[in-house]
C-alpha cells in the first residue's frame, strides 16, 4: 500500500527505497528507475547492488545517475572498465573518455586507449595507439587502422597524416599494410584524385590475382565518387571498368543461353 501511495503521488525515490529496504525487490527498483529515469532513485540502486557484489549493475545505475567520477572509481578498483567505457556511450565529456583512454594506456591495450583517446578529441593520441602493435596481436588490428583513418580525416592536421601515410606504406615498422586502407585514407581527406591512382592499383592487382568481383568493386565506388565531385574520370579507370564489368556479365549470358552476346562481351574483354 505504501509503494502504490508513493508511485502515485509520483514520489518515486521513496518507492524505490521501500523497494530495496522492506520489500526486497529490487527487480521493482529497477524497473521503477528504468521507467522514471529518477536519478536519485538510480543512485540507491547503484548503491545496492554495490552491496551484492553486483559491480557492473552497479555501475550502470551510478552512469545513469550522472555519477561518472564514482563509476569510473568503482570500474577501475573492480577491473570493469570495459563496462564503464560502453556505458558512457556518445554523450560523456571530453575529460571522462580522456580517463578511461589513460586507464586502457596504462594497461597497454592500445586499441580501446585510441578508440577512447579519439573520443577526447585528443587525435594525436588517438593515432599513436591506433598504430602501436598490440602485445595480444601478432598482425596489425584491421579495426585499429580503419579508426586511424577516422581520426586523421576529422583531425585535418598534416602531420597526423603524413605520419598514418608513413605508417601505411610500411615506413614506421618495416610492414606495407593493404594498400585498401590507402585508398580509404584519401577518401577520408576527400582527396580523390590520389584515391583514384590508388583504386587503379588495387584493381590491377585484384585482377591479377583473379579476383574480378572485388577489382569492379574497388572501380565502381571511385568512379561514383568522382562523378558525384565533378571530377574527371582518368581514361585507364573507365576503360578498366568496362572491361571489367564486360567480363562479369559474360557468365550470366551464358546461364541465360545468349552466347551471341557473351561472345561480343568476351570480343570486348579481348
Amino acid at each position: 500500500k505504501a509503494v502504490s501511495a508513493y508511485m502515485k503521488a509520483k514520489d518515486y525515490d521513496n518507492a524505490i527505497r521501500l523497494y530495496l529496504d522492506a520489500l526486497n525487490e529490487p527487480q521493482e527498483a529497477v524497473r521503477v528507475v528504468q521507467e522514471t529515469q529518477s536519478v536519485d532513485g538510480a543512485k540507491l540502486v547503484a548503491k545496492f547492488f554495490q552491496s551484492i557484489g553486483d559491480f557492473s549493475s552497479a555501475i550502470q545505475f551510478l552512469v545513469m545517475s550522472h555519477c561518472n567520477n564514482e563509476a569510473f572509481q568503482l570500474a577501475q578498483k573492480h577491473e570493469q572498465m570495459e563496462t564503464y567505457a560502453r556505458l558512457l556511450g556518445d554523450k560523456a565529456s571530453s575529460e571522462d573518455y580522456r580517463s578511461v583512454a589513460l586507464y586502457f594506456e596504462q594497461s597497454n591495450e592500445h586499441f580501446l586507449a585510441g578508440k577512447f583517446f579519439h573520443k577526447a578529441g585528443l587525435y594525436g593520441s588517438a593515432l599513436k595507439h591506433l598504430t602501436a602493435p598490440e602485445t595480444t596481436m601478432k598482425s596489425v588490428n584491421p579495426q585499429g587502422i580503419d579508426l586511424a583513418i577516422d581520426v586523421v580525416g576529422e583531425a585535418k592536421d598534416i602531420q597526423l597524416t603524413s605520419s598514418l601515410i608513413d605508417y601505411l606504406m610500411g615506413d614506421t615498422d618495416g610492414i606495407p599494410k593493404d594498400a585498401k586502407y590507402l585508398f580509404k585514407l584519401y577518401m577520408a581527406l576527400r582527396q580523390f584524385k590520389e584515391a583514384a591512382r590508388t583504386a587503379i592499383i588495387i584493381a590491377r592487382e585484384d585482377q591479377n590475382n583473379g579476383n574480378y568481383r572485388n577489382a569492379h568493386d574497388v572501380l565502381f565506388v571511385m568512379y561514383r565518387e568522382l562523378v558525384k565531385n565533378g571530377i574527371k574520370i582518368p581514361t585507364e579507370m573507365s576503360t578498366n571498368l568496362m572491361i571489367l564489368h564486360s567480363y562479369l556479365l559474360v557468365k550470366p549470358q551464358i546461364k541465360l543461353n545468349d552466347h551471341a552476346r557473351a561472345a561480343r562481351l568476351l570480343i570486348r574483354v579481348a
